[in-house]
């Protein structure tokens, strides 16, 4: 949402230009599973013409695996 306000704020976008994908929408299509991440650049890129300014922002892990090592309070590592 910080990205979002960014955006808004600096740089002159709409909010209706922008899709927030975040893990805590009501919204399951904007949960950002990696089909929503998929058509989010399918959005991204629809309509997209020479000089159009495009930003692409992912923060976040990839994934997470058992931690083998103990070190992890909550026993997993993030990858």
């Amino acid at each position: 949402k910080n990205q979002q306000r960014a955006l808004t704020s600096h740089f002159g976008f709409r909010d209706p230009d922008i899709l927030l994908l975040t893990d805590d929408q009501y919204d399951r299509q904007k949960k950002p599973t990696a089909a929503n991440i998929r058509n989010g650049f399918r959005w991204l890129l629809q309509g997209a013409q020479p000089g159009d300014m495009l930003v692409f922002h992912y923060s976040g892990h990839g994934s997470q695996v058992p931690d083998r090592t103990g070190q992890e309070a909550d026993g997993k590592n993030e990858v």
